[in-house]
């Protein structure tokens, strides 16, 4: 069952995104990095403050498409890709759950790139020689 919900890092990059739906678990806070595997000795089912939650998939891919607009899907030819919004990726997997990662990665890599451009600054600062005004910072007409 656990392979349904999606891996710590993903759920935690999804938090930092946004994502607040209820899920069926969340993941202990309290993980454990050994070897460069997550070791997760508790699931929770009651929500806490400080929860990463532990979405499904298929939570994850829905969230994406309702609040985002950013459609995936999932085909095999001589082997797994996945499309994003109709663009096709140029790397093949060789299971449909690599695929599905890497699909979700590629967009919380995007959704992140959209939320960076979004909060960057778009004004102009204009400067005005400092002659133009007197020794009180009072602008001269």
């Amino acid at each position: 069952m656990e392979k349904e919900f999606v891996p710590y890092e993903q759920a935690l990059a999804l938090k930092e995104l946004g994502f607040d739906d209820k899920t069926l678990k969340t993941y202990d806070t309290s993980v454990v990095l050994v070897n460069g595997k997550y070791l997760l000795d508790n699931w929770y089912d009651v929500s806490t403050v400080d929860e990463v939650k532990a979405p499904l998939y298929q939570q994850a891919f829905r969230w994406f498409r309702d609040k985002y607009d950013l459609n995936y899907v999932i085909v095999k030819a001589e082997s797994w890709f996945y499309t994003i919004n109709g663009c096709n990726t140029q790397e093949g997997f060789n299971t449909y759950e690599e695929a599905e990662l890497e699909c979700l990665k590629k967009l919380i890599e995007i959704r992140q790139s959209q939320k960076t451009s979004d909060e960057s600054p778009h004004t102009r600062t204009f400067r005005t020689p400092s002659s133009d005004y007197n020794s009180r910072g009072q602008y001269r007409k």
